[in-house]
């Protein structure tokens, strides 16, 4: 080490890689000299200590991803499909990423009745391309924004600028007896 003090760091590097001690080289080749900046760099020297920085990078891109998580905001429309759709509110619940159906319809009930819809009103949410969705069904599809973008085109990203577009719709009538 003290014989390559006085050297700078790029021939210290090259000088180490070639094998043997006496030879030295005027100019390191541009292979050796990427390899001596490789050696460096922060991220090479982490791994060389056994750091996993895959690891932390996908941890920050999951904490960047769940930072993109915040209030979901939906319009709210009566009916649907071939009725004309008319306006009656909005509601917004804490997550984007989370929120259910019902999750949806307890803050639909909370905050839209008896003001906008009647207490006895038996509603369902509309799937546009799908149809109605039961009671049964709103907490097996998982959150209820991505599954409302992939079924179809209508609206937003689920932000107060492009709130979710929700369609209710009167209860189905029971056909099978």
């Amino acid at each position: 080490a003290s014989i390559e003090e006085n050297k700078t760091r790029d021939r210290r590097l090259d000088w180490n890689h070639q094998g043997t001690v006496g030879a030295q080289q005027s100019q390191p080749s541009p292979e050796r000299h990427a390899e001596a900046n490789a050696v460096r760099e922060p991220n090479n020297l982490s791994a060389a200590r056994g750091d996993n920085t895959n690891s932390r990078s996908r941890g920050k891109a999951k904490k960047r991803q769940s930072t993109n998580d915040g209030d979901l905001y939906c319009k709210v429309f009566f009916g649907g499909g071939a009725k004309q759709q008319a306006p009656i509110g909005f509601v917004r619940t804490r997550s984007r990423l989370k929120s259910t159906f019902a999750h949806l319809r307890r803050v639909i009930e909370n905050d839209l009745v008896p003001d906008v819809i009647k207490a006895d009103w038996d509603w369902r949410f509309l799937v546009p391309n799908l149809g109605p969705l039961s009671k049964a069904q709103e907490t097996k599809f998982g959150p209820a924004l991505p599954f409302l973008q992939q079924a179809s085109t209508a609206g937003g990203d689920g932000t107060s600028k492009s709130p979710l577009q929700v369609d209710l719709v009167e209860a189905p009538k029971p056909t099978v007896s």
